[in-house]
């Protein structure tokens, strides 16, 4: 595979930071292909796919390593800590990559690579604003009530999918994964056009302004956005080596037991993120 030849599973596992610039490089192949093959708004989808598609042979081989019938002995965090690290430069190196290449790419494909995110946030402004209007005239517990009740749904449909397509497509929930990548990246572009739009643009540090505003605002995603990023991971995580020892006959050994306790541990500590991270969310409608 062209991305092992850059850097072998062995060196990713020893400085998962190579991961970041691998993502990068994987994104830029994904839209370079995509805007040759596709057009208008299968490119967002494409795009997705290529970086799926890419990143699924290499993550496959990576989960080998924290499989139960090589790694039993070890202990839990011990065990699964280098996956998540290196899923996380993977998600950070899709954002970056996506952002640099929107602000270079010509104006005429611009709209093209991120259609679909940018519907998508406008969908979850729409919704914001609906849950904003149906609050105003209710109490402060009924307000909160209310957005937590819509956050928690929507963050269970999606953990639950991720869980699905990592079970049955080994490292499928990497999907999941690149579309939330896509869409946090597609937030902070939208931030910066703002930016740009409501500062004098014949100031000499507009642009700086801009930018700075863009990173205020993804700090505030950070509370939240923490919680929720990482319990994707680690479901992606568990469905994935949970569905490649089942078929290479983990139930038919003796620590059996510790992979079914394992894999409700980490299902369940997602859920508890995705919670915190309803609750935190929903704070911000008091």
């Amino acid at each position: 595979m062209v991305l092992e030849l850059l850097a072998s599973i062995y060196k990713l596992r020893q400085k998962p930071i190579l991961m970041f610039f691998e993502a990068i490089i994987l994104t830029l192949l994904s839209v370079f292909f995509s805007l040759i093959i596709f057009s208008g708004e299968s490119v967002s989808f494409a795009i997705l796919a290529f970086i799926t598609i890419g990143a699924l042979p290499l993550f496959n081989r990576l989960y080998a390593f924290d499989s139960y019938l090589t790694g039993y002995d070890k202990s839990f965090f011990k065990r699964h800590k280098k996956i998540i690290l290196l899923l996380f430069y993977f998600f950070l190196g899709i954002i970056f990559a996506f952002v640099v290449i929107y602000f270079f790419s010509p104006v005429t494909v611009k709209d093209s690579l991120f259609s679909v995110q940018f519907k998508e946030l406008d969908k979850i402004s729409s919704v914001r604003n609906n849950i904003t209007g149906d609050i105003v005239s209710g109490s402060e517990f009924s307000q909160f009530g209310l957005a937590f009740k819509t956050i928690l749904f929507n963050n269970l449909l999606v953990i639950l999918s991720a869980t699905i397509l990592s079970f049955f497509y080994g490292a499928g929930g990497l999907f999941l994964i690149a579309w939330n990548a896509s869409i946090l990246a597609a937030a902070i572009i939208k931030d910066v056009i703002f930016s740009f739009s409501t500062i004098n643009s014949s100031l000499f540090f507009a642009p700086f302004v801009g930018v700075f505003r863009s990173i205020v605002n993804f700090i505030g995603f950070i509370p939240h956005g923490f919680f929720e990023v990482a319990a994707y991971f680690i479901v992606s995580l568990a469905g994935a080596i949970f569905a490649r020892d089942l078929f290479r006959g983990v139930f038919t050994t003796d620590f059996k037991n510790l992979v079914i306790k394992d894999f409700l541990y980490l299902f369940l500590i997602a859920i508890i993120f995705i919670l915190i991270g309803a609750l935190i969310e929903a704070s911000y409608f008091f």
